[in-house]
């Protein structure tokens, strides 16, 4: 039988922070990149779990969005761990009588073991020496990142119809006081949206660094490359 091919990983993760984009009970929410495992491939993450709640947990890399935050992990230790280590203990069901069946008292479920407690304070202690160096980066951990639908981007291929029309209503003067208050922000009704262009901006662009991200490498545009890219003039007051 053929070995499981192993997923390649992003290399904006090494030694990184990331967030989940996907996973219903940690949505949004920020953990700190530890290893790929050598068996699934999957990502060995933590928040840490003292910080914002996140455990030691291996997750699909399509599910974390990477950042440009970076946090030394040199000191810890996480070699014992590994895909056995999420593996789950199947217990044998025992047969309750009829007496047992209506007991009021409730059994508990998915006790963590002891040992796996111990292994997340110990990750959490040699982490958070390397977090409280950085900072206000502990701060940034704790806070929910809101992935919600309401702020999602709208790809808008062509310029309405009705904001031309209403454009088109305006005489010389009146646009002329429109552009007093809009400034540049009217020019770009005689653009011809590029879908291509919108997608590479929102895929690769750090807005926080006006920054494009391409892996490791990092490009900073020019003013006058920029105003070629977006095909806007470059105004000049004085």
């Amino acid at each position: 039988m053929a070995a499981p091919k192993k997923s390649p990983r992003n290399p904006n993760l090494i030694n990184g922070i990331g967030k989940f984009s996907r996973s219903k009970m940690f949505k949004g929410k920020r953990v700190v990149f530890l290893k790929q495992l050598v068996g699934s491939g999957l990502l060995l993450v933590t928040g840490p779990f003292k910080v914002n709640g996140v455990p030691l947990r291996r997750v699909n890399q399509a599910y974390v969005i990477a950042t440009s935050t970076k946090v030394d992990v040199s000191g810890v230790n996480v070699e014992k761990i590994d895909d056995k280590y999420f593996a789950k203990q199947v217990e044998k069901k025992v047969k309750k009588g009829e007496g047992e069946f209506f007991e009021e008292k409730k059994e508990e479920k998915n006790v963590l073991p002891q040992e796996k407690k111990d292994e997340q304070k110990a990750v959490d202690t040699a982490l958070l020496k390397a977090i409280e160096g950085v900072p206000e980066l502990k701060a940034y951990l704790a806070a929910r990142m809101n992935l919600s639908t309401k702020f999602r981007v709208l790809m808008v291929v062509k310029v309405p119809r009705k904001l031309i029309k209403w454009w088109g209503t305006f005489n010389y003067s009146e646009k002329h006081e429109v552009r007093k208050v809009l400034g540049n922000l009217v020019a770009l009704l005689d653009l011809t949206p590029c879908p291509d262009l919108i997608e590479v901006v929102l895929t690769f662009g750090d807005p926080n660094n006006l920054v494009f991200r391409f892996g490791s490498c990092e490009l900073t545009l020019t003013l006058a490359e920029m105003s070629h890219l977006f095909q806007l003039p470059i105004w000049v007051n004085g």
